[in-house]
């Protein structure tokens, strides 16, 4: 599967009966795109990292995202040049919960978060579907393309 000409890399195991995924969409640097299920992912620039990102201002151990419980936490592994969400720099080694639409930003790389069950949440009358999501993915992808979300250097 892929999004927008990248790779969608497919990480962990998706729980029984959770048809809703969460996903890391990159809108600026040209890495992969990736599913997040139940467990956790290691970014970074060395290879026995989950997402890979090679640049030279990522470290080679640089941040995780996991999940515990109902929610998506990141943390920075104490990289040199930090983890951002939003913008905002994180205190290395704490981790901090995400959710849909925020932006992290680790070297020249920016993932925006894509939650398809929170999507659903705030639109309870909206039917979701294959066609619905690509929807959104699409939009909030012209909004960092035409910069109407530039506040999340």
């Amino acid at each position: 599967m892929s999004w927008d000409g990248r790779t969608l890399v497919d990480v962990g195991q998706r729980s029984p009966g959770d048809g809703a995924p969460v996903r890391l969409i990159c809108v600026d640097g040209g890495g992969p795109n990736v599913e997040l299920e139940t467990g956790e992912i290691r970014i970074g620039r060395h290879a026995e990292n989950d997402l890979v990102l090679e640049s030279d201002r990522v470290s080679r151990k640089h941040a995780r995202v996991f999940r515990r419980e109902d929610r998506f936490l990141v943390e920075d592994l104490g990289s040199s040049n930090g983890t951002f969400v939003n913008g905002r720099k994180l205190v290395a080694n704490r981790a901090e919960s995400i959710r849909h639409q925020d932006v992290l930003r680790m070297g020249d790389y920016r993932y925006l978060l894509f939650d398809v069950k929170d999507m659903a949440s705030k639109m309870p009358s909206l039917s979701i579907d294959a066609a619905a999501v690509e929807a959104e993915v699409d939009r909030l992808l012209q909004e960092f393309r035409t910069g109407k979300r530039g506040d999340e250097s």
